[in-house]
C-alpha cells in the first residue's frame, strides 16, 4: 500500500506505511529506500496537494537527516539503483552543504556512470562553479546521446 500511496504523492500516509513495514522487516533495503524517498519529497508533495508545506529549519534538518539515514541504510543493505543515488543527491541539495552535495554527486556517478540525469546535474554544477572538469562531463553526456540545452 505504501508504494501505491507514494505513486499518488500521498507521502505522509506512505511514510507511515513504510515505517510500519520496517518495524516487521528492518533488513529490507527497498523499504528503507522508499522511506527515504518519502522524507526527501515530503514538503514538495504537500505543496503539490495545496497543503501547508512550510517547515522550520530545525524540522527540515531533521527530515533531511532521517531521509539520508534511510537512504544510506538501503545502500548498506545492498541496494544500488540509479533512483537511490539520485535521491541521495536530492537530499544533500536540500541540506545546503555544498561540499557534501558535490561529493554525493561524485559518488552517485561512480555508482551509476551511465545515469544521464545525475551527470547532467553535476555538469551544470561544475559549469556554475567554473570547474574545468565540466568538459569531461559534457563529453560523457554526449557519448550517452544527451546534449544539454544549458551548455555554456
Amino acid at each position: 500500500r505504501g508504494r501505491a500511496l507514494e505513486a499518488i504523492e500521498e507521502l505522509d500516509l506512505a511514510l507511515a506505511d513504510f515505517d510500519r513495514a520496517l518495524a516487521h522487516s528492518p533488513g529490507d533495503a527497498k523499504l528503507h529506500y522508499h522511506r527515504g524517498y518519502c522524507l526527501s519529497r515530503l514538503t514538495h508533495a504537500r505543496w503539490e496537494r495545496g497543503l501547508d508545506e512550510s517547515e522550520s529549519e530545525e524540522k527540515r534538518r531533521g527530515r533531511c537527516n532521517a531521509a539520508l539515514a534511510s537512504l544510506e541504510r538501503a545502500v548498506e543493505l545492498g541496494l544500488h539503483t540509479e533512483d537511490l543515488y539520485f535521491e541521495l543527491v536530492c537530499v544533500r541539495e536540500q541540506m545546503g552543504d555544498e561540499e557534501a552535495y558535490v561529493a554525493t554527486l561524485d559518488r552517485a556517478i561512480e555508482a551509476a556512470p551511465n545515469e544521464v540525469l545525475i551527470r547532467a546535474v553535476r555538469y551544470d554544477r561544475r559549469v556554475r562553479r567554473g570547474d574545468p572538469a565540466a568538459a569531461a562531463d559534457l563529453a560523457r553526456l554526449r557519448e550517452l546521446g544527451f546534449e544539454p540545452s544549458f551548455t555554456r
